[in-house]
């Protein structure tokens, strides 16, 4: 049994299906203006090639609700949206702002 599952009993005569790799297929361009017009879709500016650097940090909840529904708003991804707060925090301090 998996460590994930320490203290888990499976019930007499169940399968628990194996985990796969696989990955949902990519969405067509089509399909995704389906939900956006072709109008309103655009690129983020700052997506990367590859698969950028992952970071983690503990925000409080309240905050984390408003990035998330700003973000939303604005039709921005959350990447994006954190990059550019980022840049702007960092050229705040290299100017001796705060």
């Amino acid at each position: 049994m998996s460590k994930h599952l320490t203290g888990f009993t499976k019930p007499r005569g169940a399968v628990v299906p194996a985990a796969t790799k696989r990955r949902a297929p990519r969405a067509s361009e089509e399909a995704a203006h389906a939900f956006v017009g072709k109008d309103e879709a655009r690129e983020s500016r700052y997506r990367r090639e590859g698969p950028g650097e992952r970071i983690g940090a503990y925000l409080p909840p309240e905050l984390v609700q408003e990035f998330k529904l700003a973000a939303l708003t604005q039709r921005r991804s959350l990447s994006d949206a954190l990059t550019e707060a980022v840049r702007e925090w960092l050229t705040k301090g290299r100017n001796g702002t705060t």
